[in-house]
């Protein structure tokens, strides 16, 4: 038992987190946009359910422009290329990621806020 405990002890920081983890981070006014905007929260709904075989390189990144939070929906698949739509916090498109309105350099504070359990990118 003593062996068992000490192996337990041992193993439990191993286990405890996880660098999967996405963090949440408050924004437009609620504690957890993921959770508390409606629309974002059906989106992640609707990405868990997809089983198409390419949902696992898709992501939404939370982010900030000059003047309001936005939600980028990006896709890290190697072989296809495709726009990036960019969202503001209630939902309403903004255009896309590379746009004249939204280029890279004009986004800050990117973090990934969802990504499927089975997320194929590293970065």
């Amino acid at each position: 038992m003593k062996k068992f405990s000490i192996l337990l002890l041992i193993c439990m920081p191993l286990l405890s987190c996880s660098n999967d983890d996405v963090p949440v981070i408050a924004a437009c006014g609620v504690a957890n946009p993921i959770e508390d905007l409606v629309w974002l929260r059906e989106e992640v709904a609707r990405r868990v359910e997809n089983n198409d075989p390419n949902a696992h390189y898709c992501y939404i990144v939370q982010a900030k422009t000059d003047t309001q939070t936005i939600f980028i929906f990006e896709d890290c698949n190697p072989i296809i290329n495709k726009v990036a739509p960019i969202l503001d916090c209630t939902g309403t498109s903004l255009g896309f990621l590379g746009d004249e309105n939204y280029s890279s350099d004009s986004i800050s504070e990117r973090k990934i806020v969802y990504r499927p359990s089975d997320f194929k990118c590293d970065f």
